[in-house]
């Protein structure tokens, strides 16, 4: 099933232009049918290059977050299996041989608690495809174990950080399980992954109704800690298991604060970017 919350706009009579806000990514299919068909049918999102192939492993849906915009908590606690997996990958790239680099993300859930799917699966990708260049990254929320801090760079490529601002902002947002912080776990893990491998990390901030706003400030926070990383800046859609009293964005606020952010971050060389202004 096809979890991400989708807008679709239609096209023209037999096509739908299908969007997936929190992935950033669009196709254009058919009109008929359910939208978990259509996904499963679609080959090419928009942005797809014929020498690129982006392929993400939606790994499990548990975490050890309780975010206030979380569409997930719903979901079923099984895991991917690792057969599963390599199947799906191999078929796809045999059916676009021509590709010459692929990127396999980590998605979940928080792909850390599958660590042990990671240390097999990385080595097994780039050993089973030596003739293309591969580039496994990950998406997380930061808060990790020992074990999963330790072996990082063992198992990805790149770092993307789910990670909402400044401690009052992160707080407000994103707490542990048992209601605690996370804001001082995920800092640590984005100061050490910033010392490591400055060029292989970026940052991914959900924007609320309640922290759009302080755009500019969240902006700000990150780009004096973590001179020169990107910045991603995703506001939250409708979504029927987000809390829509604090979640849902207003869009003309966003694109406003957005634009505000943007000043901030040329005037520290840093990049920002939005899926919704390429």
């Amino acid at each position: 099933m096809f979890s991400h919350p989708l807008l679709r706009t239609p096209i023209s009579g037999e096509q739908v232009l299908l969007y997936a806000p929190t992935l950033g990514q669009s196709w254009i299919l058919p009109a008929e049918g359910s939208p978990d068909d259509m996904f499963v049918q679609s080959e090419a999102p928009l942005q797809a290059s014929p020498r690129h192939l982006d392929l993400t492993l939606l790994m499990s849906y548990r975490c050890n977050l309780t975010c206030v915009y979380c569409y997930e908590g719903h979901a079923c606690m099984q895991k991917l299996p690792l057969t599963t997996a390599r199947e799906i990958v191999s078929s796809l790239i045999a059916r676009h041989r021509d590709v010459e680099k692929v990127i396999i993300g980590y998605f979940g859930g928080e792909p850390t608690l599958c660590t042990d799917f990671m240390q097999e699966f990385t080595p097994w990708v780039r050993h089973s495809f030596p003739e293309k260049k591969i580039t496994v990254a990950m998406t997380t929320n930061g808060v990790l174990s020992a074990h999963a801090e330790k072996h990082m760079w063992e198992f990805v490529d790149r770092v993307k950080i789910s990670m909402d601002g400044p401690e009052d902002i992160q707080d407000m947002h994103r707490r542990l399980k048992n209601g605690g912080s996370s804001f001082s776990a995920a800092f640590a893990t984005m100061q050490c992954l910033y010392h490591e491998r400055p060029n292989a990390i970026s940052i991914r901030t959900t924007v609320t109704s309640t922290s759009v706003e302080h755009l500019p400030r969240i902006c700000a926070f990150f780009c004096k800690h973590f001179p020169g990383v990107r910045q991603q800046y995703e506001p939250v859609m409708d979504s029927c298991f987000a809390d829509h009293e604090i979640a849902t964005v207003d869009m003309s606020r966003f694109v406003d604060a957005y634009l505000q952010a943007h000043a901030i971050a040329r005037k520290y060389g840093t990049k920002i970017g939005t899926s919704f202004a390429r």
